[in-house]
């Protein structure tokens, strides 16, 4: 496994992010008032959090599909690994743990896109909000898709081609649950 801090660094988080959530990209550990790095990051980190709270969306720009959040995180670039995020009337399902058909996603998810990441942790870090759609890029595609939340969350499914077979996996509250063999493609 590996540490909070690989992953972040490969989730393609910005160096604001690093600080707000306890990194200092200078020196891999906790921010330090002694560093300057720290010091300077985590008042801009601080302010920036602030204009965010008080908007619906700090961005102009919004995606079309989910891999115009390829700049982001470039493992959102088009590919055979399916994000199927829970639909509104099943999220309390969902996120409760009841686990879905695997061979009929399509009654109870919508397929997001297709991207070329294939390490499911790494699709989850990648796919929390403030990765993906920090200033509300993603606002329109989540509403135009029919879906309420834009972080991957307990009970969204990813599908993986496994050897020529399509594979399902429900995040769970910790990790991933196989479900079984998906059915046809979206």
């Amino acid at each position: 496994m590996y540490s909070e801090w690989e992953q972040l660094k490969w989730a393609g988080w910005d160096i604001a992010l690093w600080i707000r959530h306890g990194w200092c990209p200078q020196h891999g550990k906790r921010p330090s008032k002694r560093c300057p790095v720290c010091n300077g990051i985590a008042r801009k980190a601080t302010a920036d959090a602030q204009e965010v709270d008080g908007m619906m969306s700090t961005s102009d720009v919004q995606y079309r599909t989910l891999h115009d959040a390829a700049a982001k995180y470039p493992g959102l670039a088009p590919g055979t690994t399916e994000i199927w995020y829970m639909k509104p009337e099943w999220f309390r399902n969902g996120s409760g743990g009841e686990q879905p058909d695997p061979a009929n996603l399509d009654r109870t998810h919508i397929h997001l896109g297709s991207v070329a990441e294939h390490i499911r942790e790494r699709l989850w870090i990648a796919l929390q909000g403030e990765i993906w759609s920090p200033g509300g890029e993603a606002r329109d595609l989540i509403r135009q898709a029919g879906l309420k939340h834009t972080s991957m969350s307990v009970g969204d499914v990813i599908v993986q081609d496994e050897g020529g077979v399509r594979m399902a996996y429900v995040v769970a509250s910790s990790g991933f649950d196989y479900l079984g063999v998906a059915g046809r493609k979206p």
